[in-house]
């Protein structure tokens, strides 16, 4: 659609509200006056469009997470029926 977009990290649009405002709270109206400052100050992300090995490398990655997530909630329950044993 012709749009232009960035990325900024979360953690520098919260520190950069500190300094700004001097405050730490989340607010749906100061998040896109800061994320427009870090912008211009050239603190973007660069959106990397990975391909071949790379690519299979971050979707193995998103599986790894997965099945780790998936091992400690079967070891929690373990831990729990062996508990009430």
């Amino acid at each position: 659609m012709g749009c232009a977009t960035a990325w900024v990290s979360a953690e520098q649009v919260k520190a950069l509200q500190v300094v700004e405002s001097n405050d730490t709270g989340k607010s749906d109206l100061k998040d896109p006056r800061t994320m427009l400052l870090l912008v211009q100050l050239g603190k973007t992300l660069v959106d990397r469009h990975l391909t071949g090995e790379w690519a299979a490398l971050r979707e193995l990655n998103v599986d790894y997470e997965h099945i780790e997530r998936r091992t400690t909630q079967a070891k929690n329950r373990i831990h729990t029926i062996l508990i009430q044993l």
